[in-house]
């Protein structure tokens, strides 16, 4: 998984997490509450401390989503005590679990923009052309 498709998973995951709670599904408080069971945390425990994890906006990105379980954890206790409308306003825009998803992605996005300035002070390989590396072998072929 790259960043871009991180951020999609978790587009994608925050809509399932609201269609759930729209619909008055019963939802597995603990398991909410852990932020390394879903596919994004495994990724950002697994492949992207591999990739990032030197970078402080790795550890941003950890901390930001551990608070979209917190969360998510505390919208499911409430509609699980049969509140769904509270529930509901709990997913609202300028309310805690939108803020910390909002924060989330920009984490994310901070994290893409360091691993892209990153990749662009990296030396480059020279130009090889038709295999050719320099022109000393170009006349050997003359």
């Amino acid at each position: 998984m790259d960043l871009n498709e991180a951020i999609r998973k978790h587009a994608r995951w925050k809509t399932w997490f609201q269609q759930a709670v729209s619909a008055g599904e019963p939802l597995d408080v603990t398991i909410l509450a852990k932020d390394n069971q879903c596919d994004l945390g495994k990724w950002l425990y697994g492949e992207a401390q591999s990739l990032y994890g030197m970078r402080p906006s790795h550890a941003l990105c950890l901390t930001r989503h551990a608070a979209i379980h917190v969360e998510a954890a505390k919208v499911a206790a409430v509609l699980n005590a049969q509140c769904r409308d509270e529930a509901q306003r709990m997913l609202a825009d300028g309310r805690s679990f939108s803020l910390a998803s909002s924060a989330f992605i920009l984490a994310l996005i901070e994290l893409e923009n360091q691993a892209a300035a990153e990749r662009d002070r990296l030396p480059h390989a020279p130009v090889r052309e038709f295999g050719i590396a320099n022109s000393r072998q170009a006349g050997e072929f003359c």
